[in-house]
């Protein structure tokens, strides 16, 4: 075998060898994760070594790391640079690929899509009780019945539904707001406990008097429809005599 032929041989084991790699790519100087598949318990315990938190469905078949991103970090392990990101209950996290199966979230898959990512991980069966806001805009990405009640309980909010159209959040404040600047709150008193100041999220509400900035606000009728809608709770919810209902 002469020197070319030699030189041809190693050459292409070497191509084949670069090829079989996973492929990392790099956006502004970070690589991105690929995605590995890991197994299950594979990927809770890479998730757990870099103090992130895995969510998985019931049966294990879907699960996604997800990483706080401290900005401040001198080594930044993962970033919105090589990583979806968003915020969750006003905290930021990106979705460490490595350990997650959920190939919409990773930047190295062609099935890669920021959208379909955050959605995946709202809808999924994952049940990742958290607020889910872009990234950039901190705005809402998606909004449903089920998805709100899930945010809302969340945040340890009291949700009072009467139809798909007609919802509202209400979460514990430690004071009342103005109705005519602010927002609407009412007394919420579990059994013999001490009443308690709750206030509407509007982010979690579908019902248009109760948002602030819309042009059907009222107050008043706000108030009435969430004393009515704590019939289906195990409160009772009654309205500030202020109101003046």
């Amino acid at each position: 075998m002469n020197f070319k032929t030699i030189f041809g041989v190693t050459l292409f084991a070497f191509l084949s060898t670069i090829k079989a790699a996973p492929t990392v790519d790099i956006h502004n100087g970070y690589a991105s994760l690929p995605v590995l598949n890991e197994t299950y318990e594979d990927a809770k315990k890479g998730c757990s070594s870099i103090a992130a938190d895995l969510y998985s469905s019931k049966d294990k078949s879907t699960y996604a790391c997800l990483q706080l991103y401290m900005a401040d970090r001198e080594f930044k392990l993962i970033t919105p640079k090589d990583a979806v990101c968003f915020y969750g209950n006003n905290k930021p996290y990106c979705v460490n690929s490595k350990y997650s199966n959920i190939e919409e979230c990773s930047l190295t898959s062609e099935k890669y899509n920021y959208e379909s990512c955050i959605k995946k991980l709202i809808n999924s069966p994952l049940n990742i009780q958290m607020s889910f806001r872009d990234f950039n805009t901190k705005e809402k990405i998606i909004s449903s019945p089920v998805i709100d009640s899930r945010e809302c309980k969340g945040n340890n909010g009291i949700y009072l539904l009467n139809d798909a159209t007609n919802y509202a959040c209400i979460v514990k404040e430690n004071w009342i707001y103005d109705p005519v600047t602010k927002g609407v709150c009412v007394k919420v008193q579990l059994g013999s406990e001490k009443e308690k100041i709750y206030c509407i999220n509007e982010e979690n509400t579908s019902i248009n008097e109760c948002l602030h900035n819309s042009e059907s606000y009222d107050y008043r009728e706000c108030a009435r429809k969430l004393v009515k809608l704590g019939n289906n709770v195990p409160y009772t919810i009654s309205a500030y005599e202020f109101y003046d209902l």
